[in-house]
């Protein structure tokens, strides 16, 4: 993920909103299978892959293994789509930061 490829319309589909819904077709997932095999309502999933809401990192940390994305680089595209995004509220992007750190102190080979 970097930061130059994501631009933040959400019709673009190297939008953050649109990597979330390329991987979750390029596995072979509807939103309901995604849904039932995260536990996230597929409304929630609907809303994210249309740009419509930014997703907390309990969303992202979900659907990564799932979509074979590696969680703490998810986060760290998040983040940045999240800085780029004026629509983004600050608490969105703290909750995301927070994981990612979280997440890199216990992950090998990430500082």
């Amino acid at each position: 993920c970097i930061r130059d490829r994501l631009k933040m319309g959400p019709e673009d589909s190297e939008s953050f909103a649109g990597i979330i819904r390329k991987r979750r077709i390029l596995h072979g997932f509807m939103q309901t299978e995604l849904s039932r095999l995260s536990g996230i309502p597929a409304f929630t999933t609907s809303r994210v892959e249309r740009g419509r809401s930014f997703p907390f990192a309990d969303f992202l940390i979900k659907i990564s293994g799932i979509l074979g994305m590696d969680r703490s680089q998810l986060l760290m595209c998040a983040a940045l789509a999240a800085i780029g995004d004026h629509r983004v509220k600050n608490e969105s992007l703290h909750n995301i930061i927070t994981a990612f750190h979280d997440i890199s102190g216990r992950e090998p080979g990430i500082s």
